[in-house]
């Protein structure tokens, strides 16, 4: 760092590493050229200087790209040190100037477990600070909201109408997702992907929907999802639709899941890359690549399927154990 001047104040000329100061010859001056003017410092003054590097810096990127591929290994380590740049910027004529930090937790450095862990809480919190108005966290302490997700949340607020969204203890709300009003996510809640809810949605605690990159799971209105159930991949649940405990659904790119309006699926039943119409109620079944649709000689709203199976393979493995 160079002596103050008034054209210059707040300006750095260099960051030097503690282990390159030590290894200086005490009976000379160390000399470093800047704004066309020449600095000697002893190596008292550069150990005694109180200002230290952060380890946060900001570059535009021009510069960056040009100057980073002059980073030498000329110093006691042998290593490549980032902190040259700001010699190399002064070198080509720009400026380097230091800021003191609003928040000091932005210095903070990540070099043990304790450390990210109290990192994590601050950030957890910087959420929980601009949404605790805006809607329901059960646990302030345990929770995590993708940032996009965050500013979707404030920008649907600003429209004037609650929100009535609940975001329970353990839940995990990734980049993606699109939420919607009077929404419920129960406790340990892990939502990844591109998912869009309709309104009015209820999903309950353990269960998991997710997609890969290219694929979406889209909920209608008044859609309940049960604890434990897991969605993936390409899947549509139509509106007033109702997924109990246990089920497991999903959707590939070729064979999505695309379930009416008004569908019931309970038990312990698997559907897989299928069609399945309005007012199907669904029990104890697996359901892979297949249409399914109330006949047209029902007259009942609902029509049930029960206890569907793919036929079954390498029976001639099996057989009754005999006492």
């Amino acid at each position: 760092k160079g002596k103050k001047e008034e054209s210059s104040a707040g300006n750095v000329i260099e960051i030097i590493e503690y282990k390159d100061i030590s290894n200086l010859d005490e009976s000379k001056p160390y000399m470093v050229k800047y704004n066309q003017k020449n600095y000697n410092f002893s190596k008292n003054e550069l150990i005694e200087n109180r200002e230290f590097n952060s380890g946060v810096y900001a570059f535009k990127y021009s510069h960056l790209d040009r100057l980073i591929k002059k980073i030498s290994t000329n110093n006691v380590q042998k290593e490549m040190y980032l902190t040259d740049l700001i010699y190399l910027f002064n070198e080509n004529g720009l400026k380097v100037s230091a800021v003191y930090p609003k928040d000091q937790y932005v210095l903070m450095g990540f070099n043990n477990k304790s450390v990210l862990k109290e990192m994590e809480g601050i950030a957890r919190k910087l959420v929980y600070d601009k949404l605790k108005d805006v809607i329901e966290i059960d646990d302030p302490d345990d929770f995590f909201i993708d940032e996009e997700v965050v500013n979707e949340i404030l920008e649907l607020d600003k429209k004037g109408i609650p929100l009535d969204i609940k975001i329970g203890k353990g839940t995990d709300v990734g980049k993606g997702i699109m939420l919607n009003y009077n929404l419920s996510l129960m406790r340990n809640v892990f939502l990844n992907g591109k998912i869009k809810f309709g309104k009015n949605v209820t999903i309950r605690q353990n269960a998991q929907l997710s997609c890969f990159y290219g694929q979406q799971i889209e909920i209608g209105d008044d859609v309940e999802i049960f604890s434990g159930d897991i969605i993936k991949g390409n899947v549509k649940v139509g509106n007033n639709s109702i997924i109990e405990s246990g089920v497991r659904i999903t959707g590939s790119d070729e064979f999505p899941v695309q379930l009416g309006e008004k569908v019931v699926i309970k038990g312990v039943s698997y559907i897989f890359g299928s069609l399945i119409g309005n007012n199907i109620h669904i029990e104890h079944s697996i359901i892979v690549r297949k249409k399914i649709s109330k006949p047209d000689s029902i007259k009942n709203e609902i029509y049930k399927v029960k206890y569907y199976l793919p036929e079954p393979e390498g029976l001639d493995a099996i057989e009754d154990l005999k006492k």
